[in-house]
């Protein structure tokens, strides 16, 4: 059997374990229960046929996403089939109802240099409010052994809360979590409230408490 690992972190890198179950039950309290956060972040919810036809319907290739809790708005890594550039952007679209179906309607659009920035963008999480984001990604360096000739390979895990221009999609502001390496997570998610992250791979999670 897997082992549950939970830890909390503040934006400020300072980890603390005292009565950590206590304080991550008390943040549910208004809202988003810990269980019920478990619960939603197993799956990632496929994108819906109106969001695929968004895509489509502007030429774009959906690399990665993330639905806000609740799905009222996505985020989401696109790349645009245009004269072979295929230039990439950080896409959020709010989410509304339409006679029992879901529709997007683009709230930004921005570009992402494929060098610097779409590798970050390997794992993403959208808060309910839309104005921060979480990133994740796996930083792989190459540095000469102290062997002739060998090349060692250097691997880092980049975590990431950012503050987002819910207009323009800029970023205002940006902290770094301290992330151990052992698992890779395939979904990284906001509880309702905003004030916890998840990192988690099947069974196996750590929580982060994200509040400023």
């Amino acid at each position: 059997m897997k082992k549950y690992i939970i830890s909390l972190m503040t934006l400020s890198c300072v980890m603390f374990h005292a009565n950590a179950m206590e304080l991550i039950l008390k943040s549910g309290n208004l809202g988003e229960s810990l269980e019920q956060f478990l619960a939603r972040t197993r799956h990632i919810p496929p994108l819906t046929p109106e969001c695929k036809s968004f895509f489509e319907n502007r030429n774009m290739q959906c690399e990665r996403y993330s639905f806000s809790p609740y799905q009222t708005k996505l985020l989401a890594v696109t790349k645009e089939n245009s004269n072979g550039l295929m230039p990439y952007y950080l896409m959020m679209m709010k989410l509304h109802k339409e006679h029992g179906v879901i529709k997007p309607d683009l709230i930004f659009q921005t570009p992402l240099n494929f060098a610097n920035d779409v590798p970050e963008y390997n794992r993403v999480a959208l808060a309910s409010d839309g104005s921060m984001i979480a990133t994740f990604y796996e930083n792989i360096t190459w540095r000469k052994g102290e062997r002739d000739g060998e090349v060692d390979r250097c691997s880092v895990y980049v975590f990431r809360v950012k503050k987002i221009d819910m207009v323009t999609g800029e970023i205002i502001n940006q902290q770094r979590i301290e992330f151990p390496g052992h698992f890779y997570p395939t979904i990284i998610a906001f509880n309702e409230q905003g004030t916890l992250l998840i990192a988690r791979d099947e069974e196996e999670y750590q929580l982060f408490d994200v509040r400023c």
